[in-house]
């Protein structure tokens, strides 16, 4: 039976609702990605001589009070945006972040 139209219809099945907020998430990760790693490269902080020499494979950041254990449940728009996200090298950039060092 078709709801839609009553006045106290249900609602989207869960399933549905969080399988479009996947991919609306999805959508801006990709998006953004494409173009952190265009702007930074291999890694943003590469030839910087104080912060030491790049070591491993590329990784997507999210850098400082922007990390995603403290910014969940945010739009995928804001939280993934690239002002606040770099490419950082994995072994050495990206870890001594994490580690509160760089």
């Amino acid at each position: 039976m078709d709801t839609r139209g009553l006045l106290f219809g249900k609602g989207e099945k869960r399933s549905t609702e969080k399988a479009g907020a996947k991919r609306h998430e999805r959508d801006a990760i990709s998006t953004v990605r494409a173009h952190v790693a265009a702007r930074d490269g291999r890694c943003r902080l590469a030839g910087v001589a104080s912060m030491g020499a790049c070591s491993g494979p590329p990784e997507w950041a999210h850098i400082s009070e922007h990390k995603r254990t403290r910014t969940m449940k945010q739009d995928p728009s804001r939280l993934h945006a690239a002002a606040i996200t770099a490419m950082l090298c994995r072994d050495g950039h990206h870890y001594a972040h994490d580690k509160g060092s760089g």
